[in-house]
């Protein structure tokens, strides 16, 4: 061995036992170091994409409650026939089938929908002020099951409910 080659031995950088340099890249000795940073990355894609699916959908409900479309006015009909005193008449339900709201540009352009069908249908508002799409009234059971079995086969539920 040459005097060089031993004074090169001797001032050689001491290695850190948790990291080896080969060439430009470093090695970690440590195996898990490796999944836990993968692990960290994922969750922190994650966490981001779900803020940001949760940010888009706020704002959506949000804007579409600024622009609520406003029901149309009921046409008020006037009848000449005596009205008998309330302790008189048999209250009877009225009855109507009942489509889920889904919001309302989504409402809008279902009652336009379902009026063009040829079914009579309204926007109310139930007693915990959601809203609701009623098509109806139906006197007779059968019309009502007849119009259920028509939206059925156009892929809508209707439930039969009491107003």
């Amino acid at each position: 061995m040459s005097a060089a080659n031993c004074i090169t031995d001797a001032t050689a950088p001491a290695v850190e036992p948790e990291l080896a340099e080969v060439g430009p890249e470093r090695v970690e000795s440590d195996p898990g170091a490796r999944a836990r940073k993968r692990l960290f990355v994922c969750f922190a894609g994650t966490m981001f994409l779900g803020f940001g699916l949760t940010g888009w959908y706020v704002q959506e409900r949000l804007v579409s409650t600024e622009t609520a479309v406003a029901p149309e006015a009921a046409a008020v009909t006037t009848s000449a026939a005596p009205i008998a005193p309330p302790s008189l008449v048999a209250v009877t339900p009225e009855r109507y089938l009942q489509v889920t709201s889904l919001g309302p540009r989504q409402d809008a352009r279902f009652l336009r929908r379902l009026s063009a069908e040829g079914f009579e249908a309204r926007l109310s508002v139930d007693s915990a002020a959601r809203p609701q799409i009623l098509i109806g009234p139906f006197g007779a059971a059968d019309a009502l099951e007849h119009a259920q079995r028509k939206l059925s086969r156009d892929g809508i539920l209707a439930l039969e409910t009491t107003n």
